[in-house]
C-alpha cells in the first residue's frame, strides 16, 4: 500500500511506500551511520539479517527519501514494535505533512493489519525521532527527560530511551487545512 499527501501549491509529495526486501548490508550500513546499534550487535552475523527477515521496512519520501520506518512484531501478540531512522534531518519540522500521514500510517496499522498497539523506543538523544512521532500521534509514556534508564548503549556511555506510544483511541493529531491525504 502506498499514502501520499500534498500541500496545495506544494509540487512535492511525501509517500510512504513499503520495500518487499531489504539488503542486509545496506541495513546494516544505515544503523551503523545513525548509531543505531552497539559495535558487538553490528558484527553479529544473526542480529540484522534476523531483523531483515522478520520486518516490514516502508519509506517516507518526496523527492528524496526523507525516513525509514521499520516495523517488527514484538513478542505481546497484537502489539508493533516501530523503529524510524529520520535521512532528512528536517522531516521532524515537517510537521502538518507528518500529522496528515498519520490517517493513512494508522489505517495500514489498525484497520488492515488489526493491531491493538504500535510502540517505538527512542534513545533520549534522537530529538528529530521524537518529532516525528508526536507528529504522527504517539504519546511519550515515559517521564521525559528521564526515560528508562541506561536502556542502550549507543556511544561510549549508556543512555535512556522514551517509550512512545499509539492505540486507535489516541486522537489524531491536528493538521493544518492546507493538507489533503490520497491513498493510492
Amino acid at each position: 500500500m502506498e499514502a501520499g499527501l500534498q500541500a496545495k501549491g506544494d509540487t512535492r509529495m511525501i509517500h510512504v511506500d513499503q520495500v518487499e526486501r531489504w539488503d542486509a548490508v545496506a541495513f546494516g550500513n544505515l544503523l551503523k551511520q545513525h548509531q543505531l546499534l552497539t559495535e558487538p550487535m553490528l558484527h553479529d552475523p544473526m542480529v540484522i539479517p534476523a531483523i531483515c527477515a522478520n520486518s516490514i521496512f516502508r519509506v517516507i519520501h518526496d523527492d528524496a527519501p526523507l525516513a525509514l520506518v521499520v516495523e517488527s512484531l514484538n513478542t505481546q501478540p497484537e502489539v508493533l514494535d516501530l523503529m524510524v531512522i529520520p535521512e532528512d534531518k528536517a522531516i521532524g519540522k515537517r510537521k502538518d505533512e507528518l500529522r496528515a500521514l498519520a490517517t493513512a500510517l494508522r489505517a495500514i496499522w489498525f484497520d488492515h493489519a488489526g493491531f491493538r498497539r504500535v510502540q517505538s523506543m527512542v534513545p533520549i538523544s534522537r530529538v528529530n525521532m521524537q518529532r516525528i512521532l508526536r507528529s504522527l500521534g504517539f504519546v511519550e509514556e515515559t517521564r521525559r527527560k528521564m526515560g528508562v534508564r541506561n536502556l542502550v548503549r549507543l556511544g561510549s556511555k549508556p543512555e535512556a530511551i522514551l517509550i512512545y506510544g499509539l492505540i486507535p483511541s489516541d486522537p489524531l493529531p491536528e493538521t493544518v487545512d492546507t493538507v489533503e491525504i490520497a491513498t493510492v
